[in-house]
């Protein structure tokens, strides 16, 4: 546990602690922590080619032909994991190289590849939900006008399913009695009582 006077000391220090000023100065920190770039906000990291990556989201935007911002979304996310399998291909051969033998590899670098597992599983089945998700996306009707509008700026409003009407109560039996001209009505228990 730190003392008084540490962390008294580590409050003095961090008044007088800026930070970067620049813009540059804040982009290259803003990369202090990449280390893989498989959880990165940026999807096309340093010395990855940008035009590629715009040429496979044009690809799959071909392919999926999505309707509204929500199927975009879904397109963009199938694209951002595409691409990052792909760096993890990169990596993999990285390690691979960096030993003399498999055996070495596997022996030398176990938890980075356990860790690539993990996160090539992770990706997959983020894009495979994205792929289900656009699917049944498209199997639904269009929106109505005022959805459509709605959705442009950002929000889209669920449609709650109707409860359904309640059956309509029987309509009521009456009886005439052509004698008298007078009428009754008739329930169960009347028409119990009538009989003989």
């Amino acid at each position: 546990m730190s003392s008084l006077a540490q962390i008294t000391a580590n409050q003095q220090n961090a008044v007088r602690s800026t930070g970067p000023v620049t813009p540059e100065g804040k982009l290259a920190s803003s990369k202090n922590s990449l280390s893989h770039g498989l959880r990165s906000n940026t999807i096309v990291l340093p010395g990855e080619d940008q035009a590629e990556y715009d040429d496979l989201l044009q690809c799959l935007m071909a392919y999926y032909r999505p309707s509204g911002p929500v199927q975009t979304a879904h397109v963009q996310r199938i694209a951002s994991c595409t691409w990052r399998l792909k760096r993890i291909a990169f990596i993999e051969a990285e390690l691979f190289d960096s030993a003399e033998s498999l055996g070495e590899a596997w022996l030398l670098q176990a938890p980075a590849f356990m860790n690539l597992m993990r996160h090539e599983n992770s990706l997959e089945r983020s894009r495979t939900r994205a792929e289900k998700e656009l699917e049944r996306l498209k199997q639904m009707p269009e929106p109505p006008p005022q959805l459509a509008a709605v959705e442009k700026i950002g929000f889209v409003r669920a449609e709650l399913p109707k409860p359904p009407k309640p059956p309509a109560p029987p309509a009521p039996k009456l009886f005439v009695d052509c004698r008298s001209g007078k009428v009754t009505h008739v329930t169960s228990d009347t028409a119990a009582e009538s009989r003989p």
